[in-house]
């Protein structure tokens, strides 16, 4: 696929249309964005222009993908990650991570479904992008710390797969699980959750072993002097 331009809307930008410029970046999409509230219909109807968050239309065949003239339709970000998906580093599982822990939030929030307030606002990536509005070079700005927080968030994904692959080749019994790497494993309390499992044992950089407890509210592990 080729994509020589890409348009979203001028004004005040959101984290939907920068999350997807910066999504576009990530997949090696490197064609200059204009910014304008007016795209032309032979730009809404040429495949290699990428209209995104305007037009009023969802036509991915077209590059076109708009959510405002439909109100069931999520923002333009998720409906970008849905489309690219077998473009993504990593594939389907990558894909499901970065829908759930980064691309629904945006979308959310964006459509008025999630609303932010108090300390949670302000480290939200709405909050965030919408902080670069005024500044100069702002769009600019904010595309580079979404694209470097979304190459984070996709090793992180891949990271959080594999390790749930480790977390399933480990030893269980009797409601504890034995790790024998140093290497921690993203989200294991949530799988022991799950699963019924109360503590981890795994090495330490001390060269003894540590006992874990999946939550000090349920288990509290009692200090002794060893």
């Amino acid at each position: 696929m080729t994509i020589n331009k890409i348009i979203t809307h001028s004004g005040t930008f959101h984290a939907d249309e920068i999350l997807s410029v910066a999504f576009l970046r990530v997949l090696g999409f490197t064609a200059p964005v204009e910014r304008t509230y007016t795209p032309t219909p032979e730009q809404l109807a040429d495949p290699s222009t990428f209209v995104l968050d305007i037009g009023r239309q969802y036509a991915p065949e077209l590059g076109n993908f708009d959510h405002h003239q439909d109100r069931e339709l999520v923002a333009t970000n998720l409906l970008l990650l849905r489309h690219f998906a077998a473009n993504i580093p990593g594939g389907l599982r990558v894909m499901g991570e970065l829908e759930s822990r980064m691309f629904t939030r945006v979308s959310d929030v964006d459509r008025g479904i999630r609303v932010l307030t108090g300390t949670e606002s302000s480290l939200e990536l709405n909050s965030i992008v919408r902080a670069f509005n005024n500044l100069a070079g702002g769009f600019d700005r904010a595309v580079f710390v979404v694209t470097e927080i979304l190459i984070a968030q996709i090793e992180t994904a891949q990271k959080a797969i594999a390790d749930a692959d480790r977390w399933d080749a480990l030893e269980r019994s009797n409601g504890i699980a034995l790790q024998l790497d140093t290497d921690a494993i993203l989200c294991w309390k949530e799988k022991a959750k799950e699963e019924g499992i109360l503590l981890l044992v795994c090495p330490n950089l001390r060269a003894g072993f540590s006992v874990i407890s999946r939550d000090t509210n349920e288990l509290i592990i009692p200090a002794t002097d060893t």
